[in-house]
């Protein structure tokens, strides 16, 4: 039975996988809430919970609440993690835990200082199947790993209205499917990747259609991964070590898999759990996890794997409307401030901020580039330093190379500009025309 109160927020597919979890354990959800009143209660009567609030919000306000799962959609998790971490509430968050690592960050330390629990509810680490693979892999049966490959892929009705490919709700191959993907990867490396190549074909929304992922980290291993939402793959993982290969089909929730060896090609079927049983494993090692310091929920796992996200979708120059406020408005470009009173240029590429995310941002680039750049940088195009690194700007690959050809603009005096590097914000569309004065400079 389990030992803390429950709360979810949100009560779709997963959530009464949760309650139904919680009944076959011999318990039930404390309490559920909502962003529609009418779900909760709904949702509430069939599963016989007794709390329901009228605001989702009010959960993290209940002191009664030891654990809160976290069931909305992933562009809406850091808004309600923030503040249940902040009320002292450990935290299950579905998959994808945020948005992106800045995110991330910040809930972990916020978990960290009021000393709670926050986990994403990746089902593969708490499959049984799974830590039995480990202990294999530990004793050096199987050898060192070589290679992992990785196949998701859904056939997803192809309207753009849905989640699956709705830029307002985070849609996209790589947040719903490729972080099972991912967090397989890494839960069999022994080290997270540090270089990434990839590929991407766009939905008309601007999110991710369909991508195919190389990662190798520096012991040398290497793993591919081939996503899509329009594509049916079969869910396989495969891990190649040097003295055999591990085969899993369903990883998300397998409970079976199988081994070939490399030296006589016999195979080994191997069993453990059951795949009905994904959302107990969670519970209880969260639960476990609670009551022993935080331990056990591979959090590190899921550190890595939005870190990897995070610079995928830069190489994509893919974000979110929610990545796109002031806050992430900032990168590292070369500046000039002519001592003399001219008014400063900016290597901006502020302008194609929403390049790639909506059917005409091409034509709002190709206008960009040729009506305000060439008109404000009208020389030495040599001076644009190749050295743009990325900041909190996630485009700054696509602008790097849209912007490569621009120009810096002088004062009256020319070549007496100086130049370093900074960082700027860039709030709104009349940054150059008015003499640069909406320019903030940060640190």
């Amino acid at each position: 039975m389990p030992a803390y109160r429950w709360a979810t927020l949100g009560c779709g597919v997963i959530g009464n996988e949760l309650a139904q979890a919680m009944q076959a354990l011999g318990g039930n959800l404390y309490s559920v809430g909502n962003r529609t009143h009418e779900k909760a209660l709904s949702f509430a009567e069939k599963y016989g919970i007794a709390k329901v609030y009228d605001k989702p919000e009010d959960i993290f306000s209940d002191p009664d609440v030891d654990i809160v799962y976290i069931l909305t959609p992933h562009n809406t998790h850091i808004r309600y993690l923030l503040p249940a971490l902040a009320a002292g509430k450990h935290v299950l968050c579905e998959k994808s835990i945020t948005l992106n690592s800045l995110e991330l960050d910040q809930a972990r330390r916020c978990a960290d200082e009021h000393g709670v629990v926050l986990a994403e509810a990746m089902t593969l680490y708490h499959m049984p199947i799974y830590k039995q693979l480990a202990e294999l892999i530990r004793s050096g049966a199987l050898g060192p790993l070589r290679f992992i490959q990785m196949n998701f892929g859904s056939y997803k009705e192809y309207d753009m209205n849905n989640r699956f490919f709705n830029r307002s709700l985070a849609g996209g191959a790589l947040l719903d499917i490729g972080v099972y993907a991912l967090s397989f990867v890494r839960y069999f490396m022994s080290c997270q990747p540090d270089q990434i190549a990839s590929q991407v074909r766009l939905a008309p929304t601007g999110v991710d259609e369909q991508a195919g992922i190389l990662l190798q980290n520096r012991e040398g291993e290497m793993a591919t991964l081939s996503l899509s939402l329009h594509a049916k793959q079969p869910k396989r993982g495969m891990a190649a070590f040097d003295k055999g290969y591990i085969e899993i089909y369903d990883y998300p929730r397998a409970d079976t898999a199988t081994i070939t060896y490399t030296a006589d090609g016999h195979q080994d079927v191997l069993q453990a759990g059951s795949q009905s049983k994904a959302l107990q494993y969670e519970i209880r090692d969260m639960e476990d996890a609670v009551a022993h310091g935080g331990q056990g929920m591979c959090q590190a796992y899921t550190k890595d794997v939005m870190d990897l996200m995070t610079a995928i979708r830069q190489q994509w120059g893919l974000t979110y409307p929610e990545e796109e406020g002031e806050r992430n408005e900032l990168f590292i470009g070369r500046y000039l401030v002519d001592p003399h009173g001219g008014r400063p240029g900016l290597l901006h590429a502020a302008r194609f901020r929403h390049a790639r995310s909506r059917p005409d941002a091409g034509q709002e680039c190709r206008q960009y580039r040729h009506e305000e750049f060439h008109e404000l940088f009208p020389r030495d195009p040599g001076l644009l330093d190749r050295r743009l690194q990325p900041a909190l700007w996630p485009r700054h690959r696509r602008i790097h190379r849209h912007a490569r050809f621009l120009r810096p603009a002088y004062g009256p005096h020319g070549r007496d500009a100086l130049s370093g590097f900074g960082l700027f914000a860039l709030p709104d569309r009349s940054l150059c025309r008015d003499g640069g004065h909406r320019v903030r400079r940060y640190g």
